[in-house]
């Protein structure tokens, strides 16, 4: 946040009549005003006959509130406005309206233009102390072990947390509420989204965080509880009457060595213990996995400090689960981000039947030039492919792509200290195992883009 908004007892006053309360604290606002034109083919499967690609400008509002009553105790709200909304209409039907009725316009909510659903709460949640333990509560930001295991995504997560402090070692242990149900009849006073124990999701976690010598050191076990009638087992796994349970365990080690950021983790799942003892999908929930990866990041040699590297490698076992469904960013290849943003190689992982953390491997790496003041180049390479492309075990690929290379580049420069153009260009190529026999289906492959402009404002 750049720039905060104090508001003092007196303004308060001005804008409420209440009852005399407790000294006024202080409220911060911050984000971004994020402006974007695409030309893009995001999708594996040819288009169709009269299917175009996207051509089109986009737009998001980001806004971050800080409510701060002291440096204990202080609340948060995380706000979007116009999140990838479609920039286009006008006021009244426009070209030709006065021509024989006929008129053309796109301004409501209905047609894309600006609507009742623009304003979208992502995330709020209270933070404060008790008895000397940090306590948090509501809908939160979490990010653990290098944002692989617990990926803080664009929404948030229900959860309740407490953390405290031992020398160096920092403790955090949180309940998270994946899903709040209602089975009808579960209860006298069940009401939409409140039911009974049996209904619910939740993920229990306990992390360590602390420091040894030069090691960033960062340990969490995870526990996943499923009730025997929650939406995990009575629908999307099919046995009702049955709890699941699923574990991770995961190590993250960051330091810096020979001038290179390194940062590595490891986890291991356990697996679906609850889970039907199928083929296919549901067989490598039942099942353990791992997923290991390393980050590293530098200074090009000889060059100017803000000239660097960065490279990635990753490898996720074919029964590994994932606790969060969004990739942790493995290139702006794999997610852009912003508004309408088309996350190629996401889309080539859910064409290819695996996930960007489950049953794939991947490298890459890029660079970072900076050829005049406030200027910035930065291209970028990325190889992935999946573990196992014969899941049912039926000696036939699951579908026609199991491989692809991508990349691209990004120009960027700052207008003025607030204010960012970049004009970026990505391409993904997909391998192609045809539609023959040798397969499970029918799609043709075809190679994917996207072009695109945006001006970002941060205040």
């Amino acid at each position: 946040m750049k720039k905060s908004l104090v508001l003092g007892a007196a303004a308060l006053a001005s804008l409420v009549m209440a009852a005399p309360q407790a000294e006024a604290g202080e409220v911060k606002m911050g984000g971004y005003y994020m402006f974007r034109m695409q030309d893009a083919n995001s999708t594996v499967a040819k288009d169709a006959s009269g299917v175009d690609n996207i051509r089109g400008w986009s737009h998001r509002v980001a806004l971050n509130m800080d409510f701060i009553q002291d440096k204990t105790t202080h609340a948060h709200m995380v706000v979007r406005a116009l999140d990838s909304t479609t920039v286009q209409g006008a006021d009244e039907s426009i070209v030709g309206s006065s021509a024989g009725g006929v008129g053309f316009s796109s301004n409501g909510a209905a047609a894309g233009g600006h609507g009742a659903n623009d304003w979208n709460i992502r995330k709020a949640w209270l933070e404060t102390e008790a008895w000397g333990v940090g306590l948090k509560v509501g809908n939160m930001p979490i990010a653990l072990n290098d944002n692989i295991l617990v990926n803080n995504d664009d929404t948030g997560f229900g959860a309740i947390m407490l953390s405290k402090t031992f020398g160096d070692v920092t403790a955090v242990l949180a309940n998270v509420r994946i899903n709040e149900d209602a089975i009808s009849g579960a209860s006298a006073n069940a009401g939409a989204g409140m039911g009974a124990d049996d209904d619910d999701i939740d993920l229990y976690v306990l992390a360590l965080l602390g420091k040894v010598g030069a090691v960033n050191y960062g340990v969490t076990g995870a526990y996943l509880d499923s009730g025997k009638d929650s939406d995990l087992t009575a629908t999307a796994m099919g046995v009702s009457g049955t709890r699941a349970h699923d574990g991770w365990l995961a190590l993250t080690l960051n330091t810096v060595l020979g001038g290179v950021d390194m940062t590595g983790t490891a986890i291991y799942e356990t697996g679906m213990n609850g889970a039907p003892n199928t083929a296919g999908a549901l067989r490598q929930l039942k099942d353990s996995g791992v997923l290991a990866a390393l980050r590293l990041k530098g200074d090009l040699p000889g060059m100017a400090k803000a000239m660097g590297w960065n490279a990635y490698g990753m490898y996720a076992s074919e029964n590994f689960t994932p606790i969060t469904s969004r990739n942790p960013v493995w290139s702006k290849t794999w997610d852009m981000a912003g508004p309408n943003a088309q996350d190629l190689l996401r889309n080539w992982a859910t064409a290819a039947g695996v996930t960007p953390e489950s049953n794939v491997w991947g490298v890459g790496a890029g660079l970072t030039f900076v050829p005049a003041a406030n200027w910035t180049i930065n291209p970028m390479i990325d190889y992935v492919k999946v573990v196992e492309d014969d899941v049912n075990n039926d000696r036939l690929l699951d579908r026609s792509t199991n491989s692809a290379w991508g990349g691209g580049v990004e120009v960027g420069t700052m207008l003025n200290p607030a204010t960012r153009l970049a004009v970026t260009g990505l391409y993904v190529s997909p391998n192609d195992k045809g539609a023959g026999a040798n397969v499970n289906t029918t799609s043709t492959i075809d190679k994917m883009h996207v072009i695109e402009a945006t001006l970002k404002m941060t205040f």
